[in-house]
């Protein structure tokens, strides 16, 4: 019976793949395919490798053989008679081929676990990878399709967020949509959270400006408005507040009097 190992790599920026056979009389048949760069190592493991197996059997009339990969999630969809991957249903067809007059068997087996045939593809398919030539194999999964789109939308957003006039007190909190993000996953939007990021609430500045008050010189006596910055970041009267609340930074509360 043939001995079919197959394997599939991402390897200096290039995709590829390769099917060592290894023939009852000792001989051995080597096919490389090079992927697309930014194709996946799943489509490498199945389109290239398996489904190139599979193929080649067909093309040395090989009727029993046994094919090994290390791709469990390529064989697990293979064994899938209703998936509706494209590469997979090829490979469905040719299996049917062989299965007409053979017998072809998949087979499970761990990755870099010194199986000698598993070494060889893997170190065959690096190669492939690196192949100067045009690809054998381009067509682009779809989930790269989605990687892309969600990439640039963010990178659109992130432009709109740093290059707006709009919300500049926000973003004197929170410079980029990373730090948003940041503060999202640290905590949860409260209405005191909301006043400090706005810049609205019970404080002098934003008093005046509802022309509620006449005046929004802070009482600290240092003659500068009494804003949300000002009263978290330098307001004499909340220094001890700030050094509790970070006793291990560089701040020193001024001595009382």
């Amino acid at each position: 019976m043939h001995r079919i190992y197959t394997d599939g790599s991402k390897h200096d920026g290039g995709v590829g793949a390769a099917v060592i056979i290894h023939h009852p009389d000792g001989r051995h048949t080597i096919k490389r395919k090079k992927l697309h760069k930014f194709c996946s190592v799943f489509q490498a493991e199945c389109v290239a490798s398996i489904y190139t197996a599979c193929e080649t059997c067909i093309h040395l009339q090989i009727t029993h053989c046994t094919v090994f990969s290390d791709s469990l999630s390529a064989l697990q969809e293979i064994a899938n008679r209703n998936s509706t991957n494209s590469i997979v249903n090829s490979i469905h067809r040719k299996i049917h081929q062989i299965t007409q007059g053979g017998t072809i068997q998949f087979c499970w087996i761990k990755a870099h676990a010194g199986l000698l045939g598993n070494e060889e593809a893997d170190q065959e398919a690096k190669t492939a990878a690196t192949l100067h030539r045009a690809p054998d194999f381009d067509h682009i999964p779809i989930s790269y399709i989605k990687h892309l789109c969600k990439t640039e939308t963010q990178k659109a957003h992130c432009n709109d967020y740093l290059t707006s006039t709009t919300g500049m007190h926000l973003k004197n909190w929170l410079p980029t949509l990373n730090h948003i993000k940041e503060l999202r996953n640290k905590t949860t939007i409260s209405f005191h959270l909301t006043q400090i990021l706005t810049g609205h609430g019970y404080h002098k500045k934003y008093l005046k400006r509802m022309k509620i008050i006449t005046d929004d010189l802070c009482p600290c006596g240092r003659n500068t408005p009494q804003t949300i910055d000002h009263l978290l970041r330098s307001c004499p009267k909340f220094s001890i507040a700030r050094f509790n609340q970070f006793p291990n930074s560089t701040f020193q509360p001024p001595r009382p009097h």
